[in-house]
């Protein structure tokens, strides 16, 4: 099932678990492991970090998902989570190639808000550290 970005809602309470979802549902083989039957993934992002990191994560996980469907073994996320205002993407095994593309959607979360995506002045936030953009920061202080 392909979709289109323009698909996915960028308003609402749900939207970060309707995209979580789509790219779990995308890449069975490297998120074979957070499929289970009858589960309803609308209740939890599944993928654990905000909407706004999504889209780097839906394109290397396209990546990923071609690579496996040729590997012996699939590399597959043991964790996926924000960390220091940083995306931090764990696999069960690697290669150099992998390492790469996982380097580029690291580097692209950390240019974006974590909760938008937008790009207008990205910074992390003081105590819980979190990568916001002017917008949210704002929202975030009141």
């Amino acid at each position: 099932m392909q979709f289109k970005v323009k698909e996915i809602p960028t308003k609402g309470l749900h939207r970060d678990r309707v995209f979580a979802q789509k790219i779990i549902e995308e890449c069975p083989i490297t998120y074979e492991h957070y499929i289970t039957p009858g589960k309803d993934y609308l209740k939890y992002n599944a993928l654990g970090v905000g909407f706004g990191w999504l889209l780097p994560i839906y394109k290397f996980s396209k990546k990923l998902e071609e690579y496996n469907t040729t590997a012996e073994e699939a590399a597959r996320p043991a964790q996926i989570k924000e960390k220091f205002g940083t995306l931090r993407y764990y696999l069960n095994w690697t290669t150099d190639e992998i390492n790469d593309w996982m380097g580029e959607c690291e580097a692209e979360c950390s240019k974006r808000c974590e909760y938008c995506g937008g790009t207008d002045r990205v910074q992390p936030t003081g105590g819980w550290v979190k990568n916001l953009c002017v917008n949210c920061r704002g929202k975030r202080q009141k």
